[in-house]
């Protein structure tokens, strides 16, 4: 069924054109052969990229490979069949989910996980998956213990739920261990390598059953690096900063990609760029938004999670707004302070900046080491005080 739908699609392609204005026409079954490719380019592109940054930021790799319960397989070829009915996309949301769980619990101990996950079918038509990781050495055990918390059904051992291969460690000698990104190679091969009309296996089952062939997490957006390799002279501006970025989306150099846009593990409003796209009846806008401050807000930084000594060192690898994380160690996790709360809050910033000359970053962190009960209470004494005026304080000073 697959193969006679991209047959019946290629007919169609090859029969259509689109005319562009300025460009010319082009047609349909020689650009679908072109977004082929790039799709390819582009996955093997940021493999490499975030293996190269990963190894300059000392990150080892982790190949994995997860499965499903027993429940979830029509006809297991190990152990009694205890399948409940469920059908293939149902494996699928079972694996997005947890992976998401494995990523939430991690995040609540600093720990932030970036890689990217492939999915396939087991021969009874059930959802596994294989990925890599890229994580700090001082976080190995733990990952280990949150991955075996997940994946803890009864039946079967642990290696046959979840199987994690580290595939070099730095602090070893690794100079005969092969490129993580080699390892992904085969599963790009199947799906993302075939020509258009061409299918295999898993591209028909990831069709039929609604799968995307890889996910990426933890890295900047896809949209953000298409707009920039596409964008003009005129898209860009004046702004060299924007230029430069653009440039590496060009190059194909993701590592110098992901530098300039604060890393891996950030989140979307941390990024320092991100991009609009205006559909109107006739015309399409795309519009590079720039980050004013790369400084979060007061209420942003007293939700950050609480970080412990086992967790900072992969907060300074991964995230740039590590200072932030390390110093709230004593505030509630979930902390939402009042308007009356911010308002003394940056009074005492603005009071640290102006009279002891520290920069807005540095009052804040000196705010923050500070016991936040003493500082409210300070700051509301401060503010009971009738206010002094102007020939007073000019002769004081």
């Amino acid at each position: 069924m697959r193969s006679d739908q991209l047959t019946r699609s290629l007919d169609w392609l090859s029969r259509t054109s689109v005319d562009l204005p300025d460009l010319g026409s082009y047609r349909m079954d020689e650009l679908a052969k072109k977004a082929k490719t790039s799709r390819f380019a582009e996955t093997w592109c940021k493999l490499v990229g975030l293996e190269k940054f990963a190894r300059e930021s000392g990150l080892i790799p982790c190949f994995y490979t997860v499965t499903c319960p027993p429940h979830l397989h029509p006809n297991p070829t190990v152990g009694k069949n205890s399948w409940n009915g469920s059908l293939p996309d149902e494996s699928i949301d079972f694996l997005t989910q947890s992976l998401r769980t494995l990523r939430s619990r991690l995040f609540k101990k600093g720990v932030v996980l970036v890689g990217c996950r492939f999915l396939e079918s087991c021969q009874d038509g059930c959802a596994h998956a294989h990925g890599l990781f890229w994580v700090n050495p001082l976080d190995r055990s733990i990952i280990e213990q949150e991955i075996r918390k997940i994946w803890n059904w009864e039946g079967g051992d642990e290696e046959t739920r979840a199987k994690l291969k580290w595939l070099y460690d730095p602090l070893a000698d690794s100079t005969k261990a092969a490129s993580a990104a080699s390892y992904c190679m085969k599963y790009i091969m199947k799906t993302l390598n075939l020509k258009p009309g061409e299918t295999s296996p898993d591209d028909a089952w990831l069709a039929t059953w609604g799968g995307r062939n890889v996910d990426f997490f933890g890295l900047p957006t896809c949209e953000l690096w298409r707009r920039l390799r596409a964008a003009t002279s005129e898209d860009l501006g004046s702004d060299c900063w924007l230029a430069l970025l653009a440039r590496w989306a060009r190059d194909g150099d993701y590592c110098e990609f992901i530098k300039m846009m604060n890393g891996l593990g950030c989140k979307r409003k941390d990024r320092p760029l991100r991009v609009e796209v205006h559909n109107d009846v006739s015309t399409k806008t795309v519009t590079f938004i720039r980050s004013s401050s790369n400084e979060e807000n007061v209420i942003a930084l007293f939700a950050k999670q609480k970080a412990t000594l086992k967790t900072l060192a992969t907060w300074e690898v991964t995230n740039s707004q590590k200072a932030q994380v390390t110093l709230v160690t004593e505030l509630p996790k979930k902390t939402k302070p009042s308007a009356h709360m911010i308002e003394l809050f940056n009074e005492r910033v603005s009071i640290l900046r102006f009279d002891s000359g520290f920069s807005k970053r540095q009052a804040w962190e000196r705010a923050l080491r500070e016991h936040p009960p003493a500082i409210w209470s300070e700051l509301e004494r401060m503010a009971s005080q009738p206010p002094v005026s102007q020939s007073s304080s000019a002769a004081s000073s």
